[in-house]
């Protein structure tokens, strides 16, 4: 079973750093809830903005609506074209041309999107650290006690270490995975996994 984390363990959180009961549903009228999904939010979109190894898409391929536009999949955060010419920006959900100052592209784009997922849909490393930066920001925002706002940011800090480092070993993994990764790695260990050999072990350098 997978463990995730909600919309509302992240209000729960926030309501726990200032000392309040928690509450069983994000649509109640405490402002304090109101407030917290506020933060919630902005630090949801902020840390999924910078793109990381669950929530980035590459070299998708956009086919044109019967009208010429592109659109692009709901959550889209940023989209990077593959082609460096191709200056296209997003605008209402679309693909537009500021070049040509049209959303008509009329032509399949290809190109790198970010997206944004709802907490309980990423990785539980991503989901900690923004629910403890949410509880941080939150709390400094309501003007708590420096002390235990330097806990709090400590704690956001130590979560944002553990979601880099789980992106750095899954970017790792994928860059060993490539297959001229894959030769070099033959060529370095040989056939049968001996260091300095080459692919024909009984020829240096293969």
């Amino acid at each position: 079973m997978f463990t995730t984390i909600s919309e509302l363990d992240v209000v729960n959180s926030c309501l726990g750093a200032i000392g309040m009961n928690p509450v069983t549903g994000t649509t109640s009228t405490n402002p304090n809830v109101t407030a917290a999904i506020t933060v919630f939010n902005r630090v949801s979109r902020a840390i999924q903005t910078q793109g990381w190894w669950f929530n980035q898409e590459y070299k998708l391929l956009l086919q044109p609506e019967t009208d010429g536009t592109i659109l692009l999949p709901e959550g889209t955060l940023k989209f990077y074209p593959t082609h460096v010419h191709q200056a296209y920006v997003i605008r209402a959900g679309k693909l537009y041309d500021p070049v040509k100052h049209t959303n008509v592209i009329g032509q399949a784009v290809k190109g790198d999107l970010i997206m944004q997922f709802d907490i309980q849909d990423i990785p539980i490393t991503a989901a900690d650290w923004i629910m403890k930066q949410t509880t941080y920001e939150f709390y400094r925002n309501d003007d708590g006690d420096k002390d235990k706002v330097m806990d709090l940011k400590l704690e956001a800090e130590r979560a944002k270490m553990e979601c880099r480092k789980e992106n750095f070993s899954v970017a790792k993994m994928n860059s060993q995975d490539r297959p001229i990764n894959l030769l070099m790695m033959s060529r370095i260990r040989g056939p049968l996994g001996n260091v300095g050999a080459g692919v024909n072990p009984a020829l240096p350098g293969g």
